[in-house]
């Protein structure tokens, strides 16, 4: 074969090889046909570059003050700095798939036609490094097609300046909204978060005068993990079934968390402080795990049945007030300095196992039964368990860890009700826990039931927020990207012809 058909061969295959990876190396398809448009050395302000621009484009704001204005492109709008590119005036999208990020929205005056400082009725919108100043409300979302959603990212959002009745952001009649590492605080108002059908609210503060998160019927696929909430009322509301609320931090001079006629939640790793009840947990088979509450309510107040209520430190007027509960078990909790009762059962509650608690210095008693149906231990075929009480830890003659004597559960009835099983030592290390000391306990059950040992408890990571970067708009992060992925396809290709051209050497 002569060197002519060599070198023919060599380019045909480097021509097959950039045919088959240019699919890979190719920019994002909203940059395709995209252009960069500068405000304002392009266009005056805002809205005129949006009247010009066209889907994908990307346009890069320069320091200034401009007029609110509505997006019914698929573009990026980006600031050059969340302090200097100030937007006096409400935003209002339209279009699906539109970014918005490193401004200051302004919105001074709250009207009907101008409720909040930014409203999206589309798909897909995104926020990221925004900054919100709202007379009335921060954020509304949502459309009577439900297909609303929004994506809050890093921002701040200071809500209801003027107007009693705010929320830092609502959503109405939506898909989805995402709230990450961001602080919500609400001057005047109820809610610092409404939601819709899909919630998820990560590692941000929420500050308000009324309730910190309040979650609808009709939402099912919720996540509230990694926040802290300051709230006057009501810590987080929830009325749907089957989310995940943990690893929060919650103050609250109502409730810290109130669940109203639910199934199937997971709580689990929160702190909560307050002047009222800690968990109101009314529904059926929720879990309620490894909490730390101080309460100068109940700890937790019980509702429903099937609930498990496992793990947890409590500290309150009453550890657990069981109003109307039936079939629950109640395990391994550590129950600590209760202004009156330890655990309290009513009359209304019957069929609860309660079991492997600790009942340290509480006060008047430490627990109550006044229906008589429930029972204080645990027995089975491998395992005989009751609870410990700190007043009731001898004789114990043979040393099986097990008080010889029963302890007597307080009723107003006329029968006896038994722990039949108290044991002589704690289950969980005793710490002294105050409403002001600081959780400093963490412990595993010495002993478990199969019941506990096959419920899956969800495990929490303790995540922290990254550290706060400068962004620089000079070329947005669209165009880096872009840029990154030329550069890499200039040097394979570059490889591939110097591949080709050694083989074709080598064999000349």
């Amino acid at each position: 074969m002569n060197n002519s058909s060599r070198v023919k061969r060599a380019i045909f295959a480097l021509i097959t090889i950039c045919a088959l990876i240019s699919p890979f190396l190719a920019p994002p398809a909203v940059l395709a046909g995209g252009k960069r448009i500068v405000v304002p050395t392009d266009y005056p302000d805002i809205q005129t570059a949006l009247d010009h621009a066209n889907d994908g484009d990307v346009i890069a704001v320069l320091s200034g003050t401009y007029s609110g204005f509505e997006v019914k492109k698929s573009v990026a709008i980006i600031g050059e700095n969340d302090e200097t590119v100030v937007v006096k005036g409400p935003i209002r999208v339209y279009a699906n798939d539109v970014k918005i990020s490193t401004m200051h929205i302004v919105l001074q005056d709250y009207t009907e036609k101008n409720p909040a400082a930014l409203w999206t009725q589309a798909n897909n919108t995104v926020l990221v490094g925004v900054n919100i100043e709202s007379a009335g409300n921060g954020i509304l979302i949502g459309n009577a097609s439900f297909r609303a959603s929004i994506s809050v990212e890093r921002s701040r959002i200071l809500a209801g300046l003027n107007y009693d009745h705010s929320s830092g952001v609502t959503a109405y009649l939506c898909s989805s909204l995402s709230v990450y590492y961001s602080n919500i605080t609400l001057i005047k108002g109820n809610l610092g978060i409404n939601s819709c059908k899909q919630l998820q609210i990560m590692h941000s503060t929420i500050v308000t005068p009324g309730t910190g998160i309040s979650i609808s019927m009709f939402a099912d696929q919720v996540e509230i993990s990694g926040n802290t909430i300051r709230a006057s009322d009501t810590g987080i509301h929830v009325g749907a079934s089957g989310g995940v609320f943990s690893s929060n931090v919650i103050a609250s001079n109502g409730t810290g968390i109130y669940m109203e006629r639910v199934r199937g939640n997971t709580i689990a790793n929160n702190t909560i402080h307050g002047s009222g009840i800690g968990i109101q947990a009314n529904g059926d088979n929720n879990l309620i795990v490894g909490n730390y509450i101080t309460s100068g309510g109940p700890a937790i107040e019980l509702r429903g049945s099937g609930n498990v209520i496992t793990n947890n430190t409590l500290a309150g007027s009453r550890g657990i007030n069981g109003l109307v509960a039936y079939g629950n078990i109640i395990a391994f909790n550590f129950i600590n300095q209760t202004g009156s009762i330890g655990i309290y059962l009513s009359k209304q509650s019957t069929d609860n196992v309660v079991f492997g608690n600790t009942f340290w210095l509480c006060y008047n008693y430490n627990a109550a039964d006044e229906s008589g149906k429930n029972q204080w231990y645990v027995e089975n075929e491998t395992l005989k368990m009751g609870n410990y009480w700190y007043d009731h830890i001898e004789p114990d003659k043979d040393n099986d860890g097990i008080v010889d004597v029963p302890y007597v559960i307080a009723t107003t009835l006329d029968v006896q009700i038994l722990d039949k099983y108290p044991l002589t030592k704690p289950v969980h290390p005793i710490t002294y826990v105050t409403t002001t000391t600081a959780y400093t306990t963490s412990y595993t059950p010495t002993q478990t039931t199969s019941f506990i040992t096959t419920t899956q408890i969800p495990t929490t990571t303790q995540l922290t927020t990254p550290e706060t970067t400068t962004q620089e708009t000079s070329i947005p992060v669209e165009e880096g990207s872009s840029l990154v992925m030329i550069s890499v396809a200039v040097v394979i290709l570059l490889l591939i012809l110097g591949v080709a051209v050694f083989l074709v050497r080598k064999r000349s």
